[in-house]
């Protein structure tokens, strides 16, 4: 795999996007949920998909470079950024949801899993 990374420049600068970026995805579609709230539902459906590439971006992130997520894991401040990129893909799986049921659920059941477990993480160790 580490070939492939080196022959793509788009998979090797996944390294350099920071992890403060999944704050801003769950900000972008936090702000779309509230405008949804206040009767402004078509602000919501592109704050998710704005917010859902973010979370694309750090998907692959996480996949081609994951000996980044664990040195994140082990830091107690970049660490604390991880689970707001599965709370932001919670508000993206209930805008997914109007275009497909299954996908939808899907993805919100598999956030919620993935937020309780960093939960769970960061509460056992140090």
């Amino acid at each position: 795999m580490n070939n492939i990374i080196k022959q793509n420049p788009i998979l090797l600068n996944l390294k350099r996007i920071p992890v403060g970026l999944s704050g801003v995805s769950l900000g972008i579609a936090g702000w779309g949920a509230a405008c949804a709230a206040f009767g402004i539902p078509y602000i919501k459906d592109i704050t998710s998909f704005i917010a859902g590439c973010i979370i694309i971006i750090f998907i692959f992130r996480k996949i081609f470079h994951f000996n980044i997520l664990v040195d994140e894991l082990k830091h107690h401040t970049l660490g604390s950024f991880i689970p707001t990129f599965t709370m932001a893909s919670i508000i993206v799986a209930t805008s997914l949801i109007k275009v497909s049921l299954p996908l939808g659920r899907g993805i919100w059941h598999l956030a919620l899993y993935c937020t309780s477990s960093t939960s769970l993480f960061f509460s056992i160790t140090e």
